[in-house]
């Protein structure tokens, strides 16, 4: 592997910095610039890229404290029902929106990554996938330019204009790339002071983001909580990047707002707005609304028809425990607490239960119907 690989497999961890020197090279020092103008520059991207997505890096940070989880997950961690990532490495989630998979090997050319289940959009090219398979993926072995990093459809991302370290400039506009799923999805947005332990407190700021689609399939729905906690941060604006194709006029808390050319215009304006545009994604809505108060953005467009979707419902009894629970993702999260003397510890798909009246033993349709209907409520 050479520097510039290194440096952007280092890009993808909790900690990143590059200090020390190579015994081996005359003390050579591990700075991008000692190992060339090419190897600077794909060093210098990757480092850029790492600094935009603090916002998004933070938040994590901040999950790490409060409940032990944090930045990185193994992809067997975040799919546990998936048996092709069980002993799989080479690729891993930053956060639960990004799936990064750096280049390694010498002089590869090109590179086969597993997606799970679910859309996955390129990063940088903006090219879709259908997960649950392994892609062969063309990289960059002349200019070392690219870092494999695929979005998971449904993500809400937030970043910021690049800096030379943290602290460097206001960050008064912070970007929330939007892409909807026919699930709804959330993200905490999280910042404090950065310096002290004050956050312990409550001298931090939280507003939690919701991304969904309308019932009827008409559009999508972006929401901002109110915020909680006594800091008050830099950013004055959220610019929201709708990754849709608009076919109407985009409101904020049901009102029409002014629309202005451009998105630089619209990052300027002190009030606010909306705009149209594309990137690499495709067609964009760019909605700016203010900062930590209750908000809501709808977005007119065209989804297609509304697709009735399946949903496999699991239920199981814990043994000891007197509990009945369901499932909604295959066994990776239990909820609900119906009560019943069980001795018998089981997991069943409650849809093939009911058509072939088979329940385990200690189980009755009774606590069947009850732990079905709190599944229900949820989906």
């Amino acid at each position: 592997m050479n520097y510039s690989r290194w440096i952007q497999f280092s890009a993808f961890t909790p900690i990143f910095r590059v200090h020390g020197q190579d015994i081996n090279e005359g003390n050579k020092v591990r700075y991008p610039w000692a190992y060339g103008e090419k190897a600077e520059a794909a060093a210098k991207s990757v480092m850029q890229l790492r600094y935009k997505l603090i916002p998004y890096i933070y938040k994590y940070d901040n999950e790490a404290y409060e409940n032990g989880v944090g930045l990185i997950k193994s992809l067997m961690m975040a799919y546990p029902n998936d048996p092709n990532v069980a002993e799989y490495t080479d690729a891993w989630m930053f956060g639960d929106y990004l799936l990064v998979s750096p280049v390694l090997d010498q002089g590869q050319t090109n590179k086969s990554i597993y997606l799970p289940k679910g859309t996955w959009i390129d990063y940088a090219k903006g090219t879709t996938y259908t997960g649950g398979q392994t892609i062969n993926y063309a990289v960059d072995a002349v200019n070392w330019s690219d870092v494999p990093l695929f979005i998971k459809q449904g993500a809400i991302i937030p970043s910021q204009d690049y800096e030379n370290y943290v602290g460097e400039k206001k960050m008064t506009n912070i970007y929330v790339d939007c892409f909807p799923d026919t699930k709804a999805s959330s993200f905490e947005y999280y910042d404090d002071d950065g310096n002290s332990t004050s956050y312990k407190e409550g001298n931090y700021f939280k507003q939690n983001f919701t991304l969904s689609r309308n019932d009827d399939w008409t559009g999508v729905e972006f929401t901002t909580t109110a915020k909680t906690g006594t800091y008050t941060p830099d950013v004055k604006y959220y610019i929201v990047k709708m990754h849709v194709k608009s076919n109407g006029v985009p409101t904020i808390d049901g009102n029409s707002v002014s629309k202005f050319n451009s998105l630089e215009s619209l990052k300027s304006a002190s009030q606010e707005g909306y705009a149209t545009g594309t990137d690499v994604y495709g067609d964009v809505v760019y909605v700016k609304i203010a900062a930590g108060k209750f908000k809501t953005i709808d977005v007119p467009c065209d989804l297609g028809e509304a697709q009735e979707e399946t949903v496999n419902i699991y239920a199981r009894s814990i043994e000891n425990q007197g509990k009945l629970q369901y499932s909604l993702d295959g066994g990776n999260t239990w909820k609900g607490s119906v009560k019943k003397h069980l001795h018998y510890p089981s997991m069943f798909l409650i849809g093939a239960a009911f058509w072939n009246k088979i329940l385990p033993d200690g189980i009755t349709f009774d606590d069947f119907s009850e732990i079905y209907r709190e599944a229900l409520e949820e989906i």
